[in-house]
C-alpha cells in the first residue's frame, strides 16, 4: 500500500476528470462525506477504494445508459423512416367484386 497526501476532495476531482463524470453527481460524492460528518480535507487513504470503485460504476452506467440511448435513437430511426406508398391505377374499369366471375 502506498501512502497518498492527497485530500478527499482532490481525489473527487482527479477520479471526475478521470472518468468524465458530471458536476451532480460530484456534487453528490462531497455530499455524502459531509452528512457523515468527514471533512473533504481528510487524507483520501482510507477512502480511495469505495471512492475509485464509486466513479467507475458511475461511469459504466453511464456507457450502458448512453449505449440504450443510441440504440432507441437507432430504433426510432428505423421506424421513423417515410413510407411510400404508391398508388397504381386500376385494370379494370370496373372495380372487382369477389364471387363468380359470372355475377361481376
Amino acid at each position: 500500500m502506498t501512502w497518498d497526501s492527497r485530500t478527499i476532495d482532490d481525489q473527487i476531482l482527479c477520479l471526475a476528470r478521470l472518468t468524465g463524470a458530471s458536476d451532480t453527481f460530484v456534487g453528490e460524492v462531497r455530499a455524502l462525506f459531509v452528512r457523515r460528518g468527514i471533512s473533504l480535507d481528510s487524507a483520501v487513504t482510507p477512502f480511495l477504494a469505495a471512492l475509485e470503485d464509486a466513479f467507475l460504476r458511475e461511469e459504466r452506467m453511464r456507457g450502458r445508459a448512453l449505449s440504450l440511448a443510441e440504440a432507441d435513437t437507432a430504433t426510432a430511426a428505423l421506424t421513423l423512416r417515410p413510407i411510400t406508398i404508391v398508388l397504381r391505377p386500376e385494370r379494370e374499369t370496373q372495380p372487382s367484386v369477389p364471387g363468380p366471375d359470372e355475377l361481376q
